[in-house]
């Protein structure tokens, strides 16, 4: 028997939760797993320096490290500690042979990255018998940042979120929450747009998993089979889409993109600067400096555009948080498909 609107919209919240908020089931990350585990059987040559996890942000990493505190032996991970807010107080009353901190990423600015990396850095040559585990985004692996900690390394593998696992997760979710053995709900059409294969090392599970949650609740409470497809999935889009523009320019660049988008599918390797430019330039933007303030910043924000790059200060030491390759969220791919 198919599963049915109605079902799908009872248990939405659990089902598309990228939150720790509820208690989800834990689907895949074997190798990672594995890899961390085995890291971690003989602590002594990791003492007194830092393991990295470096992803993108909604990714799963802190959920990935919520199901590793007993191999860990993390100690008061109520309250993890943050990259941008630590202090030299904080690591001193941190518990346990590994203290673990948080939110890596672009989401706190420069100095505090910088500074909170530093004290970590010198927390660590004091304490010779302790090992730092941080999380975050690319910015993680910024040379600049990273030669403060010392005897870093980084996770070798951290699974990225291509089809069968967003598949996987999904199908285990509902048999979780249905009590039933589950059935398919996803257009596999709708499946390469959700997590296209070339933008694998960019896609979010927050991302993804809120955007499939808003559809589902589009659909109407009845018996039907639930089936999410393209179409709906476009008309989603044209009723909720509502970027936040402040000059003409950034709507007309979004129009060119967006035909560019339907023009190049293949995005196996993003979009590079020059590419970007070069769209920035029928919109009427001169330079790179201009281009980045007034599309990448504000696209990067509001999480139309999604980057690749590594993080860091400009020439003029500015915090440039999204680098090249580019690629477009997913809002921006579905907009194109219409």
């Amino acid at each position: 028997m198919p599963i049915t609107n109605q079902e799908i919209k009872r248990v939405a919240r659990q089902l598309f939760s990228s939150s720790r908020a509820y208690v989800t089931p834990f689907y895949n990350r074997t190798t990672s797993k594995q890899e961390l585990a085995n890291l971690f059987a003989d602590r002594s040559p990791l003492h007194g320096g830092a393991v990295l996890i470096s992803a993108p942000m909604g990714t799963g990493k802190t959920f990935f490290i919520d199901q590793m505190t007993a191999v860990l032996k993390l100690e008061g991970r109520a309250k993890p500690l943050l990259v941008g807010e630590v202090s030299e107080r904080d690591l001193q009353q941190a518990k346990g042979e590994v203290f673990f901190i948080d939110e890596g990423d672009i989401k706190t600015n420069w100095s505090d990255l910088d500074r909170g990396i530093q004290l970590i850095g010198q927390h660590l040559r004091d304490n010779q018998q302790q090992v730092g585990l941080v999380l975050g985004d690319y910015t993680l692996r910024n040379p600049s940042l990273l030669g403060h900690l010392p005897k870093h390394r980084f996770l070798q593998t951290f699974e990225p979120l291509d089809r069968a696992f967003l598949q996987g997760v999904i199908e285990q979710r509902m048999a979780e929450y249905l009590k039933r053995r589950p059935e398919e709900i996803i257009e596999p059409a709708l499946y390469d747009i959700l997590v296209p294969d070339g933008a694998a090392h960019v896609n979010s599970f927050r991302a993804i998993l809120t955007f499939l949650e808003g559809l589902v609740r589009t659909l109407p409470g009845d018996r039907q089979p639930c089936w999410l497809t393209v179409e709906q999935a476009k008309n989603y889009v044209q009723d909720n889409f509502d970027p936040q523009f402040t000059t003409d320019r950034q709507a007309d660049f979004l129009n060119f993109f967006l035909d560019h988008l339907a023009e190049r599918p293949d995005l196996e390797q993003g979009f590079d600067q020059s590419e970007m430019l070069l769209l920035g330039k029928r919109a009427g933007y001169g330079d790179w400096l201009e281009f980045r303030e007034e599309i990448i910043d504000p696209f990067g924000l509001q999480g139309l555009l999604l980057s690749r790059g590594v993080p860091g200060l400009d020439a003029d030491g500015r915090f440039v948080r999204w680098p090249g390759p580019y690629y477009p969220s997913l809002m921006l791919t579905l907009m194109a498909e219409g």
